[in-house]
C-alpha cells in the first residue's frame, strides 16, 4: 500500500492563498475586463504608432 505524505502547513497555506487569488480574479466584473482590454488595445496602438514614427513610415 502506498503511504500518504502529509502536506506541511506552509505549503497548504500557499495553495489556499493561490486558490483564493485565482478565484477572486475570475469573479471580476465585465466592466473591469472591458476596461482592461481597451487599455491594452490603446497601449498596443500607441506602441505601433511610435514604432512607425521612428521608422519614418508616417511623417
Amino acid at each position: 500500500m502506498a503511504r500518504r505524505r502529509a502536506i506541511s502547513s506552509p505549503v497548504y497555506e500557499q495553495i489556499l492563498k493561490n486558490l483564493l487569488t485565482t478565484s477572486c480574479v475570475n469573479f471580476k466584473s465585465k466592466k473591469e475586463k472591458k476596461m482592461k482590454s481597451r487599455k491594452q488595445k490603446n497601449l498596443l496602438l500607441g506602441l505601433l504608432l511610435l514604432s512607425l514614427l521612428k521608422a519614418g513610415d508616417i511623417s
